[in-house]
């Protein structure tokens, strides 16, 4: 055995014990990075779902105001696909509407990616 260490055989497991502690510390590290990368993947998959989202509410708002005009509740549409912690923007063009949707992320154990996404959508006023 390397090192002088002793090991003892699981038998049909296939698996070795290295009582000399580095290799116990390297499934560990390798069982953390696995973990913190399981993490890391969930809070990317849970920003892609809130983009998707920002960008849906963005649009549904520029359609309430083209379809209802001046009746229109662009914010409470938007508001109402991307969550009430939504921030809407609406900008009216002379022959354009624009609505721009931030919606907040919850922060990855890394901090790599974005807390907050914004959405833009454009249309056309009749």
């Amino acid at each position: 055995m390397p090192g002088g260490f002793a090991s003892e055989s699981l038998g049909n497991v296939g698996a070795t014990i290295d009582c000399g502690g580095a290799g116990v510390w390297r499934t560990f590290s390798s069982r953390w990075a696995a973990v913190r990368s399981g993490r890391t993947f969930i809070a990317l998959a849970r920003t892609v779902t809130v983009s998707m989202s920002c960008q849906d509410a963005a649009a549904v708002a520029v359609r309430e105001i083209v379809v209802a005009g001046d009746e229109s509740d662009p914010v409470g549409a938007a508001q109402a696909v991307a969550g009430a912690d939504s921030s809407v923007s609406v900008t009216y063009g002379s022959e354009a509407v624009s609505v721009t949707v931030s919606c907040p992320v919850i922060p990855d154990p890394l901090g790599v990616l974005p807390t907050v996404v914004t959405a833009e959508a454009t249309g056309v006023a009749q």
